[in-house]
């Protein structure tokens, strides 16, 4: 899995130093990158950003190892995803209300880990929060993704073996009583 972020994480680099370098010679790329204000991104911007860029792409991607990991053959995989795609889809959709307003759910949403990566960084944007709320958010994603690696990693261990066609949440059950057994 690691090899795979950093594969995924590569191709983000690779295509932003292309479009870095081909600025001067493609009008739209030029446009784009001249329709940003850049001094009116901060450092704490942009490493907020970071940080919760890559504490999202590596949580997310931990959740679909893990929803992969109950199912037992291809065409049930579609179904394993479905957790990964409605988590990303609340926290996309929570972002793009960060600016109509600070509701009590969007100040909730901005801890919650796999959304908060999507929901902080925008209320940080529209100076809605500080950096210490800030701090506070990516604080709590790294403490709880440390613990759910450490548990995804129990539980991909104990679903290798298991083939169910029971459904998803019952070989989640499985996998729980599993992981529980080994060590």
């Amino acid at each position: 899995m690691a090899a795979l972020l950093a594969v995924q994480l590569g191709f983000y680099a690779v295509f932003a130093a292309l479009a870095w370098m081909l600025r001067d010679h493609v009008p739209a790329i030029s446009q784009l990158i001249n329709g940003i204000n850049w001094g009116a991104i901060g450092w704490p911007f942009v490493l907020s950003m970071l940080a919760f860029f890559a504490i999202g792409i590596i949580s997310y991607t931990i959740l679909a190892a893990l929803c992969g990991s109950l199912v037992s053959n291809q065409e049930q995989a579609g179904m394993a995803l479905q957790p990964v795609l409605y988590l990303g889809m609340i926290g996309y959709f929570a972002a793009i209300n960060v600016s109509s307003g600070s509701g009590p759910i969007l100040k909730v949403f901005s801890y919650i880990p796999f959304i908060s990566p999507l929901v902080m960084p925008a209320r940080f944007g529209v100076d809605q929060v500080g950096i210490s709320a800030v701090l506070i958010a990516v604080i709590i994603n790294v403490i709880f993704l440390a613990g759910f690696t450490w548990f995804s990693a129990r539980a991909y261990r104990a679903n290798v073996l298991v083939y169910s066609d029971s459904g998803l949440m019952n070989a989640f059950k499985k996998s729980l009583t599993l992981s529980k057994h080994t060590k």
